[in-house]
């Protein structure tokens, strides 16, 4: 596999948000940074996160869920990065399992929604949350 220096880009979900926006700061190679639900976007998330606020960053697009109340918007240090631009996009019908492969099943499989407690529309938000990612990284690594 090849990879091109010019579209790279690094996505993290809850936890891993962090490690991405960590190797942003370092690589200047990566083009974008996509956070599913990432911790970076919430109060609690961010708060032992040791990170360079004068870092200068490419594009973040940060995608959310309101429905968990442990991970509860708030864009505070979002706001504080030295970004070339900040997105937040909310979702619906997703909690924060759904931005795993688990939202791909609840969005194919009746029983694996039930389980995951799902919205009835969660087929149409994790497509729409796919192409927004595809979308943005379209944009940021073919500039």
């Amino acid at each position: 596999m090849r990879i091109e220096k010019n579209r790279q880009a690094v996505i993290g979900h809850s936890f891993g948000a962090r490690a991405a926006l960590l190797l942003a700061a370092r690589d200047r190679n990566i083009r974008a940074i996509v956070s599913l639900d990432g911790g970076i976007g919430t109060a609690t998330g961010n708060q032992f996160l040791k990170f360079d606020r004068h870092a200068k960053l490419p594009p973040v697009l940060h995608i959310y869920e309101e429905l968990d109340p442990f991970m509860k918007p708030d864009f505070t240090f979002l706001k504080e990065l030295r970004t070339a631009s900040l997105a937040t996009t909310p979702t619906t019908d997703m909690h924060h399992i759904h931005f795993t492969t688990y939202g791909f099943a609840a969005a194919a499989i009746q029983e694996v929604a039930t389980v995951t407690k799902a919205g009835p529309h969660v087929r149409e938000s994790v497509a729409r949350t796919a192409q927004l990612v595809l979308t943005f990284l379209d944009e940021q690594t073919s500039k």
